[in-house]
């Protein structure tokens, strides 16, 4: 494991850059030697970062409370990755860290603790939630606070308490646990509007997350089976009966209208408390379990679950806009419909996409293969004009398995092409 069982973010960068010899802890310690909360790596250099994982990286973030792992209805299992980069690898952040008032704190930290971890695990290190309250909660004592007027004098001070020294001058902390500011409510208590209650629901923990497609499925089974909706349905969907429920399906002109999410999440929690023969009948007939893959450098570092719709073949997805926001898009359809076509050799090769040519470098068809390994590249004859007559086959990452050697494309900077 590359972090410890509720270690702070803070401890984790301040560890790895003391192995790592970069001694620049300006994004760990104020000029005023207070501690960050909510630290970020240092910007360029993710090198002393080390082979660390993307699935560690983001059990890091959560046991700092800094994301929340959670599978609604219609979320987006590749949401945090930008939390991720935002945190590890600043990609599109300014240099700015931009820390409020609150975002800093003293040195504060349980001698016992820091005992018991060098006895287990040969180092000491911080846990965040010395970061948030005044004593430790394993102990029940008050945790000893170190307070310094700079940064070189707060790491001189961290390094002597990881090691299990006591720095001079450590005294009972006496700082108040920091809690969460209570916002006044713009609303009288208890009240929700309907499109809040549905909006609710999108928030709301589920067993299984829905693609697009499937979510247009089920809105077209719960118009053909209008007859299953009641005045108890209604209720909990806050109609007063059925005929006014059905009749919100509808606009002035008396066209059906697109359901949103938010009712489409009501919809599907009502059937699934209710058991609803047809509706596990539609979602055992008509949705399909996928694994989606994802990552922040490597495209298959992480995964999650997701149920499709089976009338849909995602690398031939006929939706454009599906493709730009279904999160199996990331990999399923991007990796598939638009890994490249490649035609023509040396600075010629041309990768063809939907039947139309584009003069690329080596360089980048170089990228597509790296970028999307898992996928398949379509090899055509480089001596003859490519269309679909002189298609040769598939290739496995850029291989000559399914084609003549002759015909094989040699693309550089690529480890492993022949």
């Amino acid at each position: 494991m590359t972090f410890f069982k509720g270690e702070s973010l803070f401890s984790f960068f301040f560890r790895k850059q003391v192995v790592f010899g970069e001694l620049d802890f300006s994004n760990l310690i104020s000029s005023s030697g207070k501690l960050y909360i909510k630290p970020k790596a240092l910007i360029g250099r993710r090198g002393y970062l080390g082979n660390v994982r993307d699935d560690d990286l983001m059990s890091l973030l959560e046991q700092n409370e800094i994301i929340r792992k959670q599978t609604t209805l219609f979320s987006d299992p590749t949401y945090h990755l930008g939390t991720i980069k935002r945190y590890f690898y600043h990609h599109d952040f300014p240099n700015n860290f931009g820390f409020d008032r609150d975002g800093t704190k003293g040195l504060a930290y349980c001698q016992v603790c820091i005992a018991e971890n060098i006895y287990r695990n040969g180092i000491g290190y911080f846990k965040y939630e010395w970061l948030k309250r005044g004593k430790c909660t394993r102990h029940n004592t008050p945790l000893l606070f170190v307070s310094r007027s700079t940064r070189a004098k707060t790491v001189e001070a961290l390094t002597a308490v990881i090691s299990g020294r006591v720095p001079e001058g450590s005294v009972k902390s006496v700082t108040q646990d920091i809690t969460a500011t209570s916002v006044p409510p713009t609303r009288h208590q208890g009240y929700m509007s309907r499109m809040d209650y549905f909006h609710s629901f999108l928030t709301k923990d589920s067993p299984v997350r829905m693609t697009m497609c499937l979510a247009r499925d089920f809105y077209l089974w719960i118009k053909s089976n209008v007859d299953k909706l009641n005045d108890d349905i209604a209720r909990k969907l806050r109609f007063d009966n059925k005929e006014r429920l059905l009749s919100s399906f509808h606009n002035y002109r008396h066209q059906y209208e697109k359901l949103g999410y938010g009712r489409l999440a009501c919809f599907f929690f009502i059937f699934l408390d209710m058991d609803d023969r047809d509706f596990r009948k539609f979602l055992d007939e008509v949705s399909k379990e996928i694994d989606v893959f994802f990552g922040v450098y490597s495209p298959r570092s992480l995964s999650e679950k997701m149920l499709k719709s089976n009338r849909y073949n995602c690398s031939l997805c006929p939706r454009a806009d599906w493709s730009k926001s279904c999160p199996a898009s990331q990999t399923i359809i991007r990796s598939r419909v638009y890994y490249p076509v490649v035609a023509g050799s040396g600075r010629n090769m041309r990768v063809i996409t939907e039947g139309s040519f584009s003069q690329l470098t080596p360089e980048k068809v170089a990228f597509y293969v790296s970028k999307y390994p898992e996928s398949r590249c379509l090899v055509y004859d480089k001596k003859a004009e490519p269309y679909l007559g002189r298609f040769l086959g598939w290739s496995e990452n850029c291989s000559s398995e399914f084609v003549d050697e002759d015909f094989h494309i040699d693309i550089p900077l690529l480890s492993g092409s022949k």
